[in-house]
């Protein structure tokens, strides 16, 4: 079963729900990279605590591709018949939605206001231009 999934990263060139702007350019640039070079599996329920490292016990897709369409990121992964994978085949069946999150290393840049003190958005957290980012992998949530 194939699904297209579309990321939750908020709309590129403005901040997202973390607060990160990521640039519409650097981004398809990553993403031309991923495409050739990334790591091809997304993972159910992640542990974030290694960022880097992937546990192949909770890999549920395989990622097919990953491009931009109208300032938003978008991938489509074909689910796998492992467990993980199974178990969202099922929850899909039941009617649960997932969404696709992308793990991206980058450095963070604060924006900063016209008196030099750091942006907040809405619900407080502070805002930076995202610059060297490099997508990583995904993530079923």
């Amino acid at each position: 079963m194939e699904l297209d999934l579309r990321c939750i990263m908020g709309e590129l060139d403005h901040p997202n729900h973390n607060g990160r702007i990521y640039d519409s350019n650097m981004m398809k640039e990553a993403i031309e990279k991923f495409n050739k070079e990334g790591i091809k599996f997304c993972e159910l329920n992640p542990n974030y605590e290694n960022f880097l490292s992937h546990n192949l016990t909770n890999a549920a897709g395989k990622v097919e591709n990953v491009w931009v369409e109208d300032n938003q990121v978008y991938g489509k992964i074909e689910l796998l018949d492992t467990p993980k994978g199974k178990v969202v085949k099922e929850l899909i069946h039941e009617g649960r939605e997932f969404n696709l999150n992308p793990r991206i290393l980058g450095d963070k840049v604060p924006v900063l206001d016209e008196e030099g003190n750091q942006k907040i958005d809405k619900d407080g957290n502070p805002i930076y231009n995202m610059k060297n980012i490099e997508l990583v992998s995904f993530d079923l949530c």
